[in-house]
């Protein structure tokens, strides 16, 4: 099998010369003339909740509801910090 060569286009068509001396460090890296935002502190919860605390808080129903749901008190006490936290 031979490949057909294609024919010449009909028309005439001149490149045009490219100008490459309109080049701009703001337009291209626009990130570098940004103000850095000010540091927002992250918060953060002040002490580890204890048992006492978290029930206290929230009530023994839903300590036990948290320890089934999770499977541990731990994440029952994590989440009672994250709850206080969030107030």
């Amino acid at each position: 099998m031979h490949k057909t060569i294609p024919k010449a286009p009909k028309k005439n068509i001149k490149l045009k010369k490219v100008e490459d001396n309109n080049y701009s460090s703001g337009y291209m890296y626009p990130g570098a003339s940004k103000r850095k935002s000010a540091n927002v502190p992250k918060r953060t919860t002040l002490s580890v909740m204890t048992r006492a605390e978290c029930i206290s808080m929230i009530g023994q129903a839903k300590f036990d509801k948290y320890t089934q749901m999770f499977g541990n008190e731990n994440a029952s006490l994590k989440r009672c910090s994250m709850l206080r936290a969030s107030k």
